[in-house]
């Protein structure tokens, strides 16, 4: 695949590794480097298991190429310094600026198998850096990109746009979540609707907001007297009065 493809990059593998990240990963990715000149991004957690997928990385392509590695961030100057150090570039009596210089020697060929640039820590570079990775990618050059997940953020930018388009393949380390396995959205979604389901039918439904009033003893009233009462009322005294005399006599 060329360098200049503007086709989509591929992803090497849909696999997150939450564990140790196995080093037939890094064998992987220096067997496609030796197909031809590639830009594979590599983005993970800046962590332990990121730096033991890169001496592997490293080791595997010394082996069958001649790896160039930036460590650090650096700018433009300092970029194009560090790798005419290590390719060893002598004084040169024509004044060519060091970024040509640079580039006539990775159009020579490498001491051993392809030149492969290998770049740490790529999302804390400046975009003059990016831009001058781009312009090596024009060489018989492989790149490999590594940093971490916000080196994808960095990469959508509409500025960095000619440097993504010339990305191969991309590969994703140490990523979990629901964003890499959408098994676990689905099943924290279910967990939420049966928790408000629960907590729907636990709940009391509410009593309004009408005030409570309690009756007290003063509250309750006799009832009215009517003259009806008043009559059934003297009427029962005439007949209580009817029998106690009755019975006196």
């Amino acid at each position: 695949m060329s360098a200049t493809t503007v086709d989509p990059a591929q992803p090497l593998s849909t696999h997150a590794y939450q564990r140790d990240i196995p080093p037939s990963v890094a064998d992987g990715v220096v067997a496609l480097l030796g197909e031809g000149r590639q830009i594979i991004v590599v983005t993970g957690k800046t962590d332990g298991r990121m730096s033991g997928f890169l001496a592997d990385l490293c080791h595997g392509i010394s082996r069958r190429g001649t790896l160039l590695r930036i460590k650090a961030p650096l700018p433009p100057e300092a970029f194009h310094a560090a790798l005419a150090a290590q390719l060893k570039l002598p004084a040169s009596a024509v004044r060519l600026p060091l970024p040509a210089r640079v580039g006539r020697r990775l159009s020579e060929p490498a001491p051993r198998g392809r030149f492969v640039l290998l770049c740490e820590g790529a999302d804390r570079y400046e975009d003059a850096t990016l831009e001058a990775i781009r312009q090596l990618s024009n060489y018989p050059l492989s790149i490999v990109l590594t940093g971490s997940h916000r080196l994808l953020r960095r990469l959508a930018d509409r500025r960095l746009a000619p440097l993504r388009q010339r990305i191969t393949h991309r590969l994703a380390l140490n990523r979990s979540g629901p964003r890499v396995n959408p098994f676990w959205l689905t099943l924290l979604m279910l967990l939420g609707g049966g928790g408000a389901l629960i907590y729907s039918l636990w709940t009391p439904p509410p009593t309004g907001d009408a005030p409570v009033h309690p009756i007290s003893a003063p509250q309750v009233s006799k009832p009215a007297r009517t003259p009806q009462s008043d009559i059934e009322h003297g009427h029962g005294l005439k007949l209580r009065l009817e029998r106690e005399l009755s019975t006196g006599t």
